[in-house]
């Protein structure tokens, strides 16, 4: 991802929000910085990446500070553990682990003496049928007459879909957060246009990858995406995103499948 400190350091976004669920207001001026993991696992090659980082001040630069010397696991549910190696500042790899459709894993971590883990499950994948651009519907952030990317694609009847899409605008990731569920459209052709808060421009080779992600996952993202809407910047640092590891505050431990298409704009 571009630097999910982009993401992250607003955090807190797509999972349907249910009324049981507690949203913490804090002073983001005053927030205190806060350990961050970023865990994948997809079904395309490895290795996978696990990011481990301390979120950053409101007033401070907004660069994430990777941890060193953290000791992290990746297993599968055949009983294959993967210890990761630090590659670089708080950046740890898989060697041997392969991910694949509708298979478990988990994550172990230990940082700075204490723990945490998560479970995510690899889906079944939905096929990602075409892409194609848009200056009609999907006007979030005033955009209504800017080009917009549509992935269309039908939703699999019987059995809940969440979707995560990542957007790629002449190579380089834009900071979007961008979530779909099949809650009451079940079965259906997707084809809702995704307003970047980029601008795009004809002639841009547009990217996007879509994932299909499990609903713990769906719900962490989702409730970033609520917190772009509301119009935080990227030097505020949401406290209370719902994560999917046992043990923190921050981040998830992602299992998703992973499919590409491009197209250029027009």
């Amino acid at each position: 991802m571009k630097n999910l400190l982009s993401y992250i350091i607003l955090l807190a976004m797509t999972f349907t929000f249910h009324s049981c669920e507690e949203v913490i207001e804090v002073d983001l001026k005053d927030a205190a910085p806060e350990l961050l993991i970023e865990a994948n696992v997809s079904d395309s090659t490895g290795p996978y990446t696990v990011r481990v980082s301390m979120t950053v001040g409101f007033n401070q630069v907004n660069n994430f500070q990777g941890v060193d010397g953290a000791f992290l696991t990746l297993s599968d549910n055949n009983g294959l553990t993967d210890t990761l190696t630090e590659v670089s500042n708080g950046i740890y790899t898989s060697h041997n682990l392969s991910g694949s459709i509708n298979s478990s894993y988990s994550m172990f971590a230990i940082v700075n003496e204490k723990q945490y883990s998560s479970l995510s499950q690899i889906p079944f994948k939905t096929n990602l049928d075409s892409l194609y651009t848009t200056t009609n519907g999907g006007g979030g952030f005033g955009n209504n007459n800017k080009i917009k990317v549509v992935p269309k694609y039908r939703d699999p009847a019987g059995v809940k879909n969440f979707y995560r899409f990542i957007l790629y605008i002449n190579g380089v990731q834009t900071d979007d957060v961008f979530v779909q569920n099949d809650i009451n459209r079940d079965g259906q052709v997707f084809n809702q246009p995704l307003a970047s808060r980029t601008t795009i421009n004809a002639g841009d080779l547009l990217t996007l990858e879509m994932q299909c992600i499990d609903e713990n996952v769906y719900k962490y993202f989702n409730s970033l995406a609520r917190n772009f809407r509301r119009g935080l910047n990227q030097s505020q640092t949401p406290v209370n995103p719902p994560t999917n590891i046992a043990g923190g505050k921050l981040g998830y431990f992602n299992a998703h499948t992973v499919q590409r298409k491009s197209v250029v704009a027009h």
